[in-house]
């Protein structure tokens, strides 16, 4: 799965579409939250899950929000601050 790396973003978020087809069984949160996108535009994202994930064959827990709409994948600057497993 394609994945943008932003050092610039303060949260990671995957499209809702993607949760939904990986964890089909898991109940996922339905708290909220607000954050300003790329353009100034406030978006609502879901979360945080954690995800346990794996980069360059390092496995670590990673917390990520969800979005209803939109189709990228986005791990922000918390990426750079894992606490691995």
């Amino acid at each position: 799965m394609p994945v943008v790396v932003d050092t610039g973003a303060e949260v990671s978020i995957l499209p809702l579409s993607i949760l939904q087809t990986v964890l089909r069984h898991q109940s996922l949160p339905s708290e909220t939250r607000e954050v300003h996108s790329l353009d100034g535009a406030l978006v609502s994202i879901k979360g945080p899950l954690p995800l346990r994930i794996q980069i360059c064959n390092v496995t670590l827990e990673h917390s990520f929000y969800f979005i209803e709409s939109g189709h990228v994948s986005l791990m922000g600057m918390t990426l750079y601050q894992p606490r691995r497993s």
